[in-house]
């Protein structure tokens, strides 16, 4: 039996998820993943709320704290982008923090996802190109919203997502890679 490795299909890089977006729904994914594309429409899982609570100094006690972000996979096979503060909980609020902490530790709400998480995406994998475009949409959108939290906080190290192309039987999903130092682009 012979090994192929796996091929990486990034985005481009001038592309936003915008882009995908449309390019996913001129290849008609509405029809073909309603599921997918209603959350791609959704701001691509986006938890805003959690995104605009990280990044208000309110919940701050230094002047520009640092932030781990992490991915993983659940169970169900969904995708949770997630921060951690990145040189301790001293710099945040203890009220916040904690409540960040606590929400962790329980249950997600059915109408809230826990004020840590960044992302939340369902079941984000597809064979055809129109989930291939949404996909890569989710990973643009993800390097946009990593760009938007560090124009207010430091990210020390930060997962990096991208489509990566499984083969007929598998199709294509998003790949979290291990942690690695954040580079700032310009």
């Amino acid at each position: 039996m012979k090994l192929v490795a796996k091929r990486y299909v990034d985005p481009a890089a001038d592309k936003t998820s915008g882009d995908y977006f449309q390019a996913a729904a001129d290849l008609g994914a509405k029809d073909l993943r309603r599921e997918l594309f209603d959350q791609a429409d959704d701001d691509f899982g986006v938890q805003v709320a959690n995104v605009e609570a990280l990044l208000k100094p309110a919940n701050w006690l230094t002047e520009r704290p640092s932030v781990e972000i992490h991915g993983y996979y659940n169970q169900l096979s969904n995708l949770i982008v997630s921060w951690h503060p990145g040189a301790g909980r001293e710099q945040f609020d203890p009220k916040f923090i904690n409540r960040v902490e606590h929400e962790f530790l329980i249950r997600p709400a059915e109408y809230r996802r826990p004020r840590g998480e960044l992302m939340y995406v369902q079941k984000p994998f597809g064979s055809e190109a129109a989930e291939r475009s949404l996909l890569q949409g989710f990973a643009a959108r993800y390097r946009e919203l990593l760009a938007d939290i560090a124009s207010a906080v430091t990210i020390t190290t930060c997962i990096q997502l991208r489509v990566v192309a499984g083969g007929r039987s598998k199709g294509h999903k998003l790949e979290v890679s291990k942690l690695k130092k954040y580079l700032q682009h310009p």
